[in-house]
């Protein structure tokens, strides 16, 4: 069963997002929407109104879909701290700068 829904009318091309309740965006729908977007980038449509056929537009992704987990809704993935540029005064085996001559 197709959770969206694409109709081209006088220039405007409507995408109707129909996965109730919540309309979570989970592979199937992404896989319709990028068709959608394909088939509406080839059409003569000068516009895209994307709307929901239920009361809520869309909560997002499905996480589930995604193969991950939540076990605390307060809960954040690990972050990696940036790792320092080659060459900057923050890695410790940074190189002095080269002193600007000014020549070419």
């Amino acid at each position: 069963m197709p959770h969206l829904t694409c109709s081209i009318d006088d220039g405007i091309a409507t995408l109707v997002l129909s996965h109730p309740p919540q309309n979570r965006v989970h592979a199937q729908m992404a896989t319709e929407l990028a068709l959608a977007l394909e088939t509406t980038c080839r059409s003569r449509a000068r516009a895209v109104l994307v709307r929901a056929g239920s009361p809520d537009f869309s909560f997002g992704g499905g996480i589930v879909d995604r193969g991950r987990t939540r076990t605390s809704p307060n809960r954040r993935p690990p972050q990696t701290p940036p790792r320092p540029r080659p060459g900057s005064r923050a890695s410790p085996d940074a190189e002095a700068p080269a002193p600007n001559t000014g020549a070419r």
